[in-house]
């Protein structure tokens, strides 16, 4: 599919738009729709008040089946709903590993245990939680990411999940149990204290041991910084949105791209990235530049022949 200016897509016949909490929403498009009409029929359908923290993606997965969100708009692709809504997209999130996977484990199985929680809590309100009914009815692959298993062993992973369930349903001092509402709170606030939530991870390209590979966290609570070390929540902030002046996508050779970030009083950040990487980068900053600073200003330009295919 052909992405043009501003990346509006002409999509024909039927579009499904799978959205972040697992619903799907289906249109009947010809050939002169673009992704801003998609948007504005999203956002009469699904009452949204603030279009501008939604974005419309594509998704797409290779031979080695790591998918990739490719942004089809300049628009920053938070969501401001209400918690409920907030809590699915964040744990659907964490499943697919879209904040990365360099976290410590214990952090994973809490938000595993809380996962399980409320999910059994809103499906079976009177019953006891017990993992071995959930593994006998669900399994535990829906509510782990995929690379946690094979890291650690499904022994220690079962005996602290149902350490942790026991605790949400008798917790100290009163003995009480956790009402569903009250985890999904708890399920927000460990999610709020990781770096990458409310935010997305990005890696540039390393071409030699002089110019290695580093990785980068685009956020409203971040800015533009450098991750040092994940698992220990360091990170360094390199520019704060109001500080950046312009981006600019150049082909270096193909499927490469380097990224040009001007900041005022500063030095330029040069990044090399692999192109849809790239792309996305240069649209988040301009899309939160837009929210945070002037929604009037546009600071991303594309050089000359910069249209290019992604096939989803």
């Amino acid at each position: 599919t052909m992405l043009k200016d501003d990346s509006l897509l002409l999509i024909p016949n039927v579009l499904k738009v799978f959205l972040e909490n697992g619903q799907i929403k289906s249109f009947t498009f010809d050939s002169r729709t673009t992704v801003r009409d998609v948007i504005s029929s999203l956002q009469d359908r699904l009452s949204l008040r603030y279009i501008e923290h939604f974005a419309l993606v594509l998704e797409s997965g290779g031979l080695d089946h790591k998918q990739r969100l490719h942004l089809l708009q300049e628009s920053q692709p938070l969501s401001h709903k209400r918690l409920t809504y907030n809590v699915e997209q964040s744990r659907n999130d964490v499943i697919k590993e879209r904040f990365g996977v360099d976290w410590k484990s214990d952090v994973t199985l809490k938000l595993a245990a809380l996962h399980i929680y409320i999910t059994v809590s809103v499906a079976r309100p009177n019953q006891k939680i017990s993992l071995k009914h959930v593994e006998k009815e669900w399994g535990l692959e829906p509510f782990l990411p995929l690379t946690l298993l094979p890291t650690v062993k499904e022994k220690n992973v079962c005996k602290t999940l149902s350490q942790l369930l026991k605790t949400y349903q008798h917790p100290p001092p009163a003995g009480n149990k956790v009402p569903p509402l009250q985890g999904k709170l708890q399920y927000i606030r460990v999610l709020n204290d990781l770096p990458p939530f409310g935010g997305l991870l990005f890696h540039t390209v390393g071409l030699d041991e002089k110019h290695t590979a580093t990785t980068l966290l685009i956020g409203p609570r971040h800015g533009i910084s450098h991750v040092i070390d994940l698992k220990n929540n360091l990170t360094t902030v390199l520019a704060e949105f109001s500080r950046v002046a312009k981006v600019q996508l150049f082909r270096e050779h193909q499927g490469v791209a380097r990224v040009e970030v001007a900041i005022l009083e500063a030095k330029p950040l040069v990044l090399l990235m692999e192109w849809p990487d790239a792309s996305n980068f240069a649209c988040l900053i301009s899309g939160y530049y837009k929210l945070f600073v002037d929604p009037k200003r546009t600071i991303y330009y594309r050089t000359p022949g910069q249209s290019h295919m992604i096939k989803a």
